[in-house]
């Protein structure tokens, strides 16, 4: 069905580059027009069909597992974990 994956690829990285996820309908920090925001919805309507047909459905994964493999990728350890949860090691 999808003549190009390459152009599905390109789509998503230019919706990931320009459009932030904290606040839709925020381009870069900056206002938006309705087109742009209707722009928005269609590009990832596309990119959200094209991955859910073609992407395997991801594992389900345990929080314990995703919060071990975060402190994995920053380079951290229990303890990092511990100061930025404001927990003193003595009382874990």
């Amino acid at each position: 069905m999808w003549k190009s994956s390459s152009r599905i690829h390109v789509a998503r990285a230019a919706a990931v580059a320009f459009f932030t996820f904290k606040s839709p309908g925020a381009l870069a920090g900056q206002q938006v027009n309705e087109d742009q925001e209707d722009y928005l919805l269609v590009l990832s309507g596309i990119v959200g069909r094209y991955e859910s047909e073609t992407l395997p459905a991801p594992r389900p994964v345990s929080g314990l597992a995703m919060l071990k493999y975060v402190l994995e990728k920053n380079r951290q350890t229990g303890d990092d974990l511990g100061t930025i949860l404001d927990v003193d090691r003595s009382v874990a």
